[in-house]
């Protein structure tokens, strides 16, 4: 089950656009209000409607359930660029306006970091276009991955934070089955061996049916400190 908090019209079509496409009637994608009400059973709570609550009070609804449903085990945690910002990684636009200043100094182009507010509004926003501009200037796919790797570890992160330390908590307790992360690093891992649990990175072509615990990294991974040798995703080109 997916849930969503954004309840504006483009979300409700993109939502619908996957429930129609979607075959399995065990898989849900719903919205929080939507969660609250299929789970309480009843149209009022308390003698409340749903509707008279205040969204903080919907929000704390919503994590008891979540609560609820969590220890029943089995779950996927989703990770994205937020997990590494609080270790001191690059936010996105601050990763591709720093990819942008090293294709700059690599291939002498007039355009750098300052410009990337001007190219961002230019690509209308879209990371993905802004990424195939930056990937394209790079003279090949490994200076690519050094510069990337550089902008990641430039303040030598390690997954010693409360967040790290609670995320890697909740897998222990074995009631997470998997991680899907969009991050291209690899501190997720390095805590969970630190505490001596096998992981196991998935980040190709490659169907994984082993023991141990996997983390999916569906953008490719630029790891800290181990040589593996995959590809980035930057831009709709490399998908």
């Amino acid at each position: 089950m997916i849930i969503y908090q954004d309840d504006s019209a483009v979300s409700k079509n993109i939502i619908n656009y996957f429930n129609r496409r979607l075959n399995d009637k065990t898989f849900n994608v719903i919205s929080y209000n939507e969660f609250i009400y299929r789970f309480s059973k009843k149209k009022k709570i308390n003698d409340k409607n749903i509707e008279e609550y205040s969204w903080k009070e919907k929000r704390e609804m919503l994590l008891n359930k979540a609560r609820l449903l969590f220890n029943e085990g089995r779950n996927t945690l989703f990770l994205g660029a937020g997990l590494g910002v609080d270790v001191g990684m690059p936010k996105w636009d601050k990763l591709l306006n720093d990819l942008l200043n090293k294709a700059k100094n690599i291939s002498h182009s007039k355009i750098g970091g300052e410009d990337y507010p001007n190219i961002d509004l230019s690509c209308n926003h879209s990371a993905l276009i802004v990424g195939r501009y930056i990937e394209q200037s790079f003279k090949n796919i490994n200076e690519f991955k050094v510069q990337i790797h550089k902008s990641l570890y430039i303040n030598n992160p390690s997954p010693d934070s409360e967040l790290y330390k609670e995320l890697t908590e909740v897998i222990l307790t074995k009631k997470v089955s998997q991680v899907i992360t969009f991050n291209y690093d690899d501190l997720i891992e390095t805590a969970l061996l630190k505490k001596n649990f096998p992981v196991h990175s998935v980040f190709d072509r490659s169907h994984y049916s082993g023991n141990e615990f996997p983390v999916y990294h569906v953008h490719g991974m630029i790891p800290q400190k181990r040589q593996i040798d995959s590809t980035p995703v930057l831009s709709e080109s490399t998908y």
